[in-house]
């Protein structure tokens, strides 16, 4: 019937399957689909997951060094605190020695010749030695001594090490020992006035005729005679530890 639409049929559609209808050929040239694929196989996201990233290592490479140079090294450290009048501790000169070159721990350095840097390294061995050494004194004079001054444990250090005075050991100032600071309370007190035990006791002996015979004696009175008798602030000034 004219006007009306062709029913679809079986031989229709294959008819249409067979020969598919024309279409207009794409405006695009077949090399720039081609590259449009590439650039989208390419994108930032997809490399990312197809480039594997460098692992990032946690490897730190030993520094070797000559025994002669780190030993000069620890000896300049050592001696820059003394000139500086500074405490010299085993912990500030290893941590200046890690500095100097750029490590964090003994692990890092490779020292020719070195097992135990602690011993091997002689600056840093004699220093080590050194503190021990004082340290036992000072608890020695703790104990042992009812009464003592710092100028007294000074000539005590001293006549062991066979030396003139504390300065010789170059630890640094002997008011700047923490054990000894806190043995002397010492907080805070930049200078002394040296005097000695004799001295300390015969002051006291002379005080107790003050006081009556069942009076009891106010040693913290005493202090404070004893700080004026020798013309200082306050008792700490004296250097005098007692019990």
């Amino acid at each position: 019937m004219a006007g009306q639409l062709p029913t679809p049929t079986a031989g229709n559609a294959m008819h249409r399957f067979i020969n598919p209808p024309r279409t207009q050929p794409s405006s695009q040239p077949a090399g720039a689909v081609h590259s449009t694929l590439m650039d989208m196989s390419r994108s930032p996201a997809r490399l990312a997951f197809q480039t594997p990233l460098p692992l990032q290592s946690t490897f730190i490479p030993r520094i070797t060094e000559s025994k002669t140079n780190a030993e000069k090294f620890l000896s300049d450290i050592i001696a820059r605190y003394c000139n500086q009048n500074e405490y010299v501790s085993v912990e500030k000169v290893v941590e200046n020695l890690f500095k100097i070159y750029k490590v964090t721990e003994w692990s890092h350095l490779n020292i020719n010749h070195v097992n135990n840097p602690y011993k091997d390294l002689t600056p840093l061995s004699n220093l080590v030695l050194k503190h021990a050494t004082v340290n036992l004194f000072v608890d020695v004079f703790k104990h042992i001594r009812i009464i003592g001054t710092l100028p007294e444990l000074d000539q005590e250090i001293s006549h062991h090490f066979k030396i003139d005075s504390y300065d010789k050991l170059n630890l640094g100032p002997i008011l700047k020992h923490p054990k000894i600071i806190t043995l002397f309370n010492l907080h805070d007190v930049p200078i002394i006035r040296p005097t000695t035990s004799i001295k300390i006791i015969e002051l006291f002996y002379d005080y107790t005729r003050t006081v009556k015979y069942n009076e009891t004696v106010d040693f913290d009175a005493f202090k404070d005679h004893a700080a004026e008798s020798f013309g200082v602030e306050t008792w700490t000034h004296l250097g005098v530890r007692s019990l």
